[in-house]
C-alpha cells in the first residue's frame, strides 16, 4: 500500500523532508514507525511522539489503509 507521510518539527530535520509518499507492508502505525526507524528516517522514540491518521489523532495500533495520510508530531514548545 502507499501512504502519505508528514513530519513536523525536529522530525523534518531527521527525515530530510516535510512529507513523502511511502510504499509499505505495515499493517498498523506501530509497524510503520518501526519500518521508518529501521530505515533511519526517524530516531525519536514513539513514547514522545503523537500520531494522526487522516487528520485524527490515534494510537499506535491504529490499522493502515492504502492512501492514508499519516502525521508524526514531536513535542513542541510554544508561547
Amino acid at each position: 500500500m502507499v501512504v502519505q507521510l508528514h513530519y513536523f518539527g525536529a522530525l523534518q530535520e531527521q527525515s530530510g523532508c516535510a512529507s513523502e509518499q511511502l510504499t509499505t507492508t505495515a499493517g498498523n502505525i506501530d509497524e510503520l514507525f518501526k519500518e521508518l526507524q529501521a530505515a533511519g528516517r526517524i530516531v525519536m522514540q514513539s513514547e514522545v511522539l503523537r500520531v494522526a491518521v487522516n487528520d485524527e489523532f490515534c494510537n499506535w495500533s491504529n490499522p493502515l489503509s492504502d492512501g492514508d495520510s499519516v502525521a508524526f508530531m514531536p513535542p513542541m514548545a510554544g508561547g
